[in-house]
Order: C-alpha cells, then structure tokens, then sequence
C-alpha cells in the first residue's frame, strides 16, 4: 500500500486544455480583471495623451471652444468635477446593486452572486468608470500655471469624452441589471453554462480515445491493485484523463478512477487504484494523485452535476411555500430539458481508455445518460410531489424529451424517472383533480415511450 507524500510542483500537472479551461474559468468569476485591464489602459492612454499633447499647439485646438480651456486652473476644476462625480457615482450604482442582488438571492439563493460575478458587462463598466476616475488623476499631475504654465489640452478633450462615455454606460447599466436579475434571465443563464459545460466535457473528438463498452479486466484486479489516496479534503474539481493513460502506458499499467469530478472527498479517501503493484513507485503515485485536481468549491471545469444543480436548487426554492412561484419551478424544468436534449445529441464516451495500440489503460466512468436524467429530475419530483400542477408539468416534459430524443438509454432512463415521479406525487396528492391530470400526464409519457423517434 502506498500513500503519496505531500505534492511538489509536477512537470505534468494537467493538460494545457485542462489548465486553460481552469485559468478561464478563473478569470470569468473575477471580479478585478476585466476592470484592471481597463484602469491599466486607461493610465497608459492618460501618459501616451499628455506626451502628445506636448507638441500639440493650443492654437491647434482653439476653435473647439466650448470643450477647451486656455486656463490650468479651469483644467484643473474640469477634471477634478469629472473623476470626483464619477467615482461617487459609481459607489452609489454598485452599493444600490448589491442591494438589489441580495433581495434576489433570498428568492434563488446565494449562487445567483457567482452568476453575476461572470456577467462581463456589469464589469466593463466598473473598469470604465475606475479607468477615468485614474485618467482624470493623472492628466491633473503636470498641469502648471505661471510662466511655463502647461495645460494638456489633448488628454482634458479625451477626458471629456471618457466622461460621457461612462454615463451612457450608466444608462445601459442600470437597464442590464434590471434584466439579469428577472427570473426568467438568470434560469436562462445557468442553463447557457450547462450547455457550455457539457459541449466541454462531451466532445466529439474524445470518441476515438475510447475503448469499448465492455473491456477485459484482469480477474484479480480487485485484490491486488494498488489504492491511490488524497491528502487533503475538498472537492474533485477535474481529472486529466489524458495524463493516467499517459503514466500507464510509460509504466504498462491499468488504472481505474473511483472518484469523479464533483465529488467531495475526505483525507485519505481513495482516488483511484493502479494494476499492477510490481513497477509502482512513489513518483508515479504522486503522479496519479496530481491528475486529480481538487478545489474548495464545485464549479463548470468538468463538473456536469454542478451546472445541474444550480438549477435544481432554483426550482426548489421556488416550490417551497416560502416563495411559492410554481411557475418559476416549470422554467427550470424546461431549461433542464433543452440541456438535456442537447446531452442527447453527444455520444457519451466508453469508460474504457486505450493507448496507441489499443490495450486498455484507463477506466473514468463519465456522467451518464441515467446519471444525468437523475441529476435533472429527481430532487425536482421529491419536492414536487405535493404540487400536482408541477409533477403534471415535468412529464408532460419528460414526454417532450422522449420524442425528440434518440438514445435507448435515455429513453430508459426517462420512462423510469416519469414513474417515479408519478409513484411520489399519487402518494401525496389529495386532490382528485390533480391525480387525475397526475395520470393523464403519465399515459402520455407511456405513448411516447412505445414510439420513439427515429435516429436521423
């Protein structure tokens, strides 16, 4: 048995795609990098105007007389009035915005916080208001009065022009935050980060890595591979499928994971297990370890489930009797849906992954279609159960799926999860209207379960 010491910087961490993803994933929930870069352009824009604006004549510019001051006191006011009124405005909008974000987040919960964090319009204007607030004070610097008085009249006219740029980003602010916190705007976009997320860890191209569904195990596989442990506790951010079939060819091992990403783990859990133990070594259990990527919180990376339950806990929330919105519920359901009919479209990949000359090497079971159906749909049914309009609206949605839906697996899994939505809310139903359309919803499910549509 062999337990990995603490990690050291590896050469061969993660995959550049997979560290690409993370570092964008990283950037997109920031909220200091878009606006930095625009402050930093905006100090670079402030030095290149007043180096211009030394060998512009005032005479060049005189003609515009009601934005151009001959008088580096009034160049002074000038730009003080437009970095102070600026700044303050934007404290105001964003201290009022916060405001507002918090009253939305007891309606769908605190996650709608990281939604907005990666709304990149909300910080292109902080950076646009921070950038001209920092051009004003630095166009301020090297205005002299006196005898060799010195007025940078191209940065004070750019400088103008920031300023009213700004307040029609104010405008476009305040209607675009009246837009991402409607109800309807925010299901709409964890179901965009869905789709993107399983575009991500679906494609197409994984298809010629993978082995058949069903590769041969050695039989004592079990009792005498060799346990993988992690030494810290946090959540299973992503896996370098990529690197394992690397090691285990180099090292003729076969690998198989027994977490995958989204699970919490504790100290010492085990992360995979390694065949044979005869060439194991240190080096290559810390290697396996490291392809295991592990954070304090979940996030899209490779995470399916996440962008399913962000969702979920939408819908309820809004079925609970606290914020009673049913028909809140019914959207997330249709959002699921529309992911998961475009999960349908992408052929889950073999667990089983071949090297070069196809001996199996590694075994990452990925999220499946069943997997995913339950992700989707079954804490929605449990909390529906007592609502017979929502349990009515999710088959008749599940029969939706089932027409436009091709794979017999999902196919199954959707028949299967339609009954037990039908089993729970019959149980706590009281409402013999609402059994009745509980029933009827069901039938149709059955029908469109006996007549699948067709493969293209």
């Amino acid at each position: 048995m062999f337990r990995p010491q603490p990690l050291t910087p590896y050469q061969h961490l993660a995959s550049v795609r997979t560290a690409y993803i993370k570092f964008r994933e990283v950037l997109s929930e920031s909220y200091w990098f878009i606006p930095g870069v625009m402050a930093l352009g905006a100090i670079l824009l402030a030095l290149v105007s007043i180096y211009i604006g030394r060998d512009i004549s005032a005479d060049y510019l005189g003609g515009i007389s009601w934005i151009y001051t001959r008088d580096p006191q009034a160049a002074r006011t000038l730009l003080s009035m437009v970095g102070g009124s600026l700044i303050t405005v934007a404290g105001v909008i964003f201290s009022v915005t916060l405001v507002a974000l918090t009253n939305a987040s007891s309606q769908f919960g605190t996650r709608i916080l990281r939604t907005f964090a990666r709304d990149t319009g909300n910080k292109v204007v902080l950076g646009a208001f921070v950038g001209t607030f920092l051009f004003c004070l630095l166009v301020m610097r090297p205005i002299t009065g006196g005898q060799n008085s010195f007025v940078p009249h191209l940065a004070v006219l750019l400088a103008i022009v920031l300023a009213m740029l700004c307040f029609g980003l104010l405008i476009y602010f305040i209607h675009h935050v009246i837009g991402i916190l409607q109800s309807d705007n925010v299901v709409s976009a964890l179901c965009h980060d869905l789709k993107e997320s399983i575009r991500r860890i679906y494609p197409e191209e994984l298809e010629d890595k993978a082995g058949p569904a069903h590769a041969q195990l050695p039989r004592d596989f079990d009792t005498r591979s060799v346990p993988i442990y992690t030494l810290q506790t946090d959540y299973i951010e992503s896996l370098d499928v990529d690197a394992l079939v690397k090691v285990a060819e180099k090292h003729d091992l076969v690998i198989r994971t027994e977490k995958q990403p989204g699970n919490f783990v504790l100290r010492n859990a085990t992360l995979a297990r390694s065949y044979p133990p005869e060439p194991f070594s240190d080096e290559i259990c810390e290697y396996i370890a490291s392809s295991f990527k592990l954070a304090s919180r979940r996030s899209y990376v490779q995470d399916i489930g996440f962008g399913f339950e962000q969702l979920v806990l939408v819908a309820i929330r809004a079925i609970s009797p606290a914020v009673n919105n049913q028909l809140l519920a019914m959207t997330c359901i249709d959002r699921i849906c529309e992911a998961l009919e475009l999960l349908s479209t992408r052929k889950v990949p073999s667990a089983y992954r071949l090297d070069k000359r196809g001996n199996l090497r590694v075994i990452a079971a990925p999220v499946s279609y069943r997997a995913a159906v339950g992700l989707g749909f079954d804490l929605i049914g449990e909390s529906a159960k007592s609502s017979p309009c929502v349990t009515v609206h999710l088959l008749q949605s599940i029969a939706n799926l089932l027409h436009v839906a091709t794979p017999p697996e999902l196919h199954g899994a959707l028949t299967e999860m339609a009954r037990k939505v039908r089993d729970r809310a019959m149980q706590n139903s009281d409402d013999d209207i609402g059994r009745q359309d509980i029933e009827n919803a069901y039938s149709n499910v059955l029908q469109k379960t006996f007549q699948p549509r067709q493969a293209a």
